[in-house]
């Protein structure tokens, strides 16, 4: 189902209905807001805050028809959802009751509009009784008798109203960060008026318009092709140009200020070199020396100078290099520390006085900084971004457009230069990336990618294909099993936003288990006896370890913030989390217990753990030796397979002979074995799908788990203008 996304400011509930005192009585159910709980027959069941407060609002106007506008207004009020979100708390509070949908008792669904609460309503207070009118329908509701309240009973009310006065305050804090600054939460209600510009077969990436706005340059991959070649299209126009006719893959383009030449990055034997070419066509120069990756390309507004973001080594960190083209002299621009991910996106101001780029640092943070395009210090514009997706400047140099993930997709942001405020600009696709304005005014392109991921079930024991299980449109990913093998946590944008999930190990019945409010997850990870989920926040620009109650949904963060906390592996009697945190220069691992105390470091230098074994000792993996190493219990630390021997070390699961894996070969995938004794990869079983190698084996090493693509391109789009 396509649905529409809102943007609008926070709408307060009655507070009449949502004082600590409040409860509610609903059928033979009975709610108490301000404690998130419904319970009946004296059993209690804590509900995500969000699942309370569409109850609440139903209940303010019991038998009326709520419109679905007026829920998604008033519940999830600062954040861009989608209709999805509501139609999935609805859901989950009908299986709460256990009402159905196709003969309701308590939620009624009106076909085109909204939602009806038709179940008995009363409002209880312990001062009073509030009895809602008869509704429009003629439907009478109970009424309960009053009670009536002692004054130090009354003494107590008013501290647990300051006290939940302050749970709703510290709630609003946890929502997510504010990426820009102190200027408050952005008020958006409308789309950007974007129409197609292509739709080519194959994949579409990196535009880049010409700077009068007549022209854009693309690379294209072809379906049945392995690489990526320049096109120039005239805007307004559908037919597209190969640039150059030489072999080798060909991005990140970037127009010369007077129009008429294009930086670019290409694929030859030597490496990647940045090249440059007549806009016309005509034979390709390169420039600088050879690299292994590249991170983004730009031209200088004078003409003199082309900046790009480069590293040869995996471990180091991407940095910007001046490339004069003058003498073809090269300068670095910027040092980012050694462990961070480094510089990409670097984007010259059209007036030329300002050098955009993109900075991630040792954890999940992606954000903007500024510096003079003659050299200086950076500063930072932005906080609180996780991954990024390309970056450009308004043509009026005060403001730039970015794109960005926040809340769980790539959503395009407008970010001021003079202080850092950032509003959402609302896009009808839900991933969009690799903006470009062009310099002297006129159209913003960007490019809709369409990736949808989903999970797959394979019994190893049988001859039976691998089965889809929790289906959905949107990207699901890294599923595991519970320790018991009932049921399967993964993270879904089902909702419009990221969060936990869980469903039966068939993977009927699926339900969120949080309400992160879109905050990057990532890495689930069952406690030994299933009762809770560990897993990565991101939260204020750091990397956090959250604790989830699978039975309430109620979480406890584990680590401290003011620095990233990599998360590793439970122990196996579920007591510790292991993980990997900053210290210095280095990543230090340590443990903590999953309530939060007891915090120790294993006084080991290493970038993350991934598994612990009686009479083995500790697995981990290091950023500056890659390898997986292994530190015994005497002490003594061994490299246990060498980086040249390593496969995906961001996903394996380890046991006592070696580790499984997902292999790549001859267009195919398997579940592979790497046996530490031998050195050598045992093929399991051939994968269905297009596997992106996440995966989980359960203990009984027959029942298989693991990400695929089920759809997955991209188009270029155009908003004529932008102001």
């Amino acid at each position: 189902m396509i649905g529409f996304a809102l943007h609008l400011r926070r709408l307060p509930l009655n507070t009449e209905h949502t004082s600590s005192d409040a409860r509610l009585q609903v059928g033979e159910w009975e709610i108490t807001p301000a404690r998130h709980v419904v319970s009946r027959d004296g059993q209690e069941q804590a509900l995500e805050p969000r699942l309370i407060q569409v109850l609440v609002h139903l209940a303010q106007k019991p038998g009326q028809v709520v419109t679905r506008a007026e829920l998604l207004n008033a519940v999830w009020e600062d954040t861009v959802v989608q209709e999805e979100a509501l139609t999935q708390a609805v859901s989950q509070l009908r299986r709460v009751f256990g009402d159905d949908p196709r003969q309701s008792r308590i939620i009624e669904t009106i076909p085109k509009q909204g939602y009806r609460l038709i179940a008995p309503v009363t409002w209880h207070r312990d001062t009073e009784v509030s009895k809602p009118d008869q509704t429009e329908t003629g439907r009478s509701h109970s009424q309960p008798t009053s009670a009536t309240e002692s004054a130090p009973w009354q003494r107590k009310q008013f501290w647990l109203t300051i006290v939940a006065l302050t749970v709703v305050w510290l709630a609003w804090q946890q929502l997510g960060p504010d990426p820009g600054g102190d200027q408050g939460p952005p008020i958006v209600a409308e789309f950007l008026p974007a129409r197609p510009l292509t739709s080519l077969p194959g994949t579409e990436a990196y535009p880049a318009v010409s700077p009068d706005g007549q022209l854009v340059v693309f690379a294209v991959r072809g379906e049945e092709e392995s690489e990526f070649r320049l096109h120039l299209q005239r805007i307004g126009e559908s037919e597209a140009r190969p640039l150059t006719d030489e072999p080798g893959t060909e991005i990140l383009p970037a127009w010369s200020p007077d129009g008429e030449r294009l930086a670019f990055v290409r694929q030859n034997k030597d490496g990647r070199r940045v090249c440059i070419v007549a806009a016309i066509g005509g034979p390709v120069q390169e420039w600088g020396p050879p690299h292994r990756y590249f991170g983004g390309v730009d031209w200088s507004p004078d003409g003199t100078t082309i900046v790009y973001s480069w590293k040869d080594i995996q471990e180091s960190p991407m940095r910007l290099m001046s490339l004069s083209l003058a003498n073809g002299r090269t300068d670095t621009l910027t040092t980012p520390e050694q462990l961070a991910r480094g510089d990409s996106y670097p984007r010259y101001s059209p007036d030329g006085s300002t050098l955009a780029f993109v900075r991630g640092d040792r954890g999940a943070s992606r954000d903007v900084f500024l510096m003079p395009a003659a050299g200086g210090a950076a500063q930072k514009l932005t906080h609180g971004f996780y991954s990024c997706g390309g970056l450009d400047w308004a043509p009026d140099s005060e403001s730039l457009v970015l794109s960005a993930t926040l809340r769980g997709p790539f959503e395009l942001w407008r970010v001021v230069a003079d202080g850092g405020a950032t509003s959402l600009l609302p896009t009808r696709g839900h991933r969009i990336l690799h903006p470009s304005w062009a310099s002297l005014g006129g159209p913003l392109v960007f490019v809709e990618n369409t990736l949808n991921s989903g999970l797959m079930q394979l019994n190893l024991d049988t001859d039976q294909p691998a089965a889809v299980v929790a289906a959905s449109t949107r990207l699901d990913m890294s599923a595991r099993f519970s320790p018991s093998g009932e049921e399967i946590v993964f993270i879904s944008e089902r909702g419009g936003t990221r969060e936990l999930w869980l469903s039966n190990a068939d993977g009927s019945g699926a339900r969120p288990l949080t309400d992160f409010s879109g905050n990057a997850l990532r890495k689930p990870r069952w406690s030994p006896d299933g009762r809770r989920v560990a897993v990565n926040v991101a939260r204020d620009g750091y990397l956090q370890i959250v604790v989830v109650d699978v039975a309430t949904g109620l979480q406890r963060q584990a680590t401290q913030g003011g620095g990233h906390y990599r998360l590793g592996h439970w122990s196996d009697e579920g007591d510790w989390l292991y993980y990997s945190r900053e210290s210095g220069p280095i990543w230090q691992i340590g443990r903590v217990r999953w309530d939060g105390t007891d915090a120790v470091d294993e006084n080991l230098d290493g970038c993350l753990s991934v598994h612990t074994q009686a009479d083995a000792g500790i697995f981990y993996f290091k950023e500056t030796a890659p390898g997986l190493y292994r530190r015994t219990d005497a002490g003594q630390e061994e490299l246990v397979v060498t980086e040249a021997n390593l496969h995906d070390q961001n996903n394996l699961q380890l046991s006592a002979d070696g580790y499984w894996f997902i292999q790549a070969a001859d267009q195919e995938s398997w579940l592979a074995f790497y046996t530490f004794a031998s050195q050598e990869v045992q093929r399991l079983r051939r994968l269905d799908g297009n596997p992106t190698g996440e995966f989980h084996l359960f203990a009984d090493g027959q029942r298989l788990l693991y990400t695929t693509i089920v759809q997955s391109g991209s188009d270029l789009a155009l908003v004529p203008e932008l102001h």
